[in-house]
């Protein structure tokens, strides 16, 4: 049986053009992993799951084949018999030539792998960092006996308000800006982040000036205590009419509360 040469073209063209897509999400996916770092603990379970998704209706053996890596490589990824993490270039290859009708994307493995974008992985941590903040002062305020009502009207420069009698001047009305100075990893204890805090301090004492900020009382929190105590150390120069406390969280989950002196000599510590 003579086989149709425009029949055998076609195919060849085909594959060409799948090695072509492929090459260029690989060379995609390649570039993307310098801005991934490590978060947590791999999925081996989840990356296996992801694996076979990728996979699709293909033999083990054509999917290896098709992006490059030996079958016994993918056979230990599925079987879950690594003993470390998969290196980022098998990752990126998976998901190169991954079946494009999976629920598959390259995020989705990288995140099972325990890697993460670090701008995102930031965003995730400051995040917990807010939320626990958050949970401290509710807390921390209701514990010794003063009502809290969250305020919901935006205000520049903080991002949350609470209306409580713990504040003794005006509605009560206390603003937080939420820093978060350390990451994930990072526990070096160098002072990253003392421009940030003394830029975040200036834009309060400029907020209250110029009466773009409408609360009674303004705190930054912070959770290096290197910045805090070298932060402190400038801000026990100033004198204001305003009511702005620096806030530490501590290791240990509690605040230590620097309030900066006032021109009525009415500063007053809540933590």
């Amino acid at each position: 049986m003579e086989i149709d040469k425009s029949l055998v073209e076609l195919k060849d063209i085909s594959e060409k053009e799948n090695q072509d897509d492929f090459k260029k999400r690989l060379m995609r996916y390649m570039e993307l992993l310098a801005g991934y770092r490590k978060y947590k603990e791999p999925d081996r379970e989840q990356v296996a799951e992801l694996v076979v998704q990728a996979k699709g209706d293909r033999s083990m053996r054509q999917f290896a084949a098709d992006i490059g890596v030996n079958v016994s490589t993918l056979s230990r990824v599925i079987n879950q018999k690594t003993s470390t993490a998969n290196s980022d270039e098998l990752m990126a290859k998976i998901a190169a030539g991954a079946d494009s009708y999976a629920d598959f994307s390259f995020e989705r493995i990288m995140d099972a792998n325990g890697k993460i974008e670090a701008d995102a992985r930031k965003t995730a941590e400051a995040e917990e960092y807010i939320q626990k903040c958050k949970q401290i002062l509710l807390t921390g305020l209701i514990g010794r006996g003063y009502s809290v009502k969250e305020v919901t009207q935006e205000v520049p420069m903080c991002d949350w308000i609470l209306q409580t009698e713990a504040v003794g001047r005006g509605e009560g009305r206390w603003g937080f800006e939420f820093k978060k100075l350390t990451s994930f990893g990072d526990h070096s204890g160098m002072p990253t982040g003392s421009g940030k805090t003394r830029r975040a301090i200036d834009q309060i004492f400029v907020g209250f000036y110029t009466g773009k900020l409408k609360v009674d009382k303004m705190s930054l929190i912070v959770d290096r205590a290197v910045i805090y105590e070298q932060t402190k150390n400038i801000l026990e120069q100033y004198v204001i009419p305003d009511e702005v406390s620096l806030i530490l969280l501590k290791g240990n989950g509690e605040f230590e509360e620097y309030v900066v002196p006032m021109k009525d000599n009415n500063e007053k510590t809540v933590f």
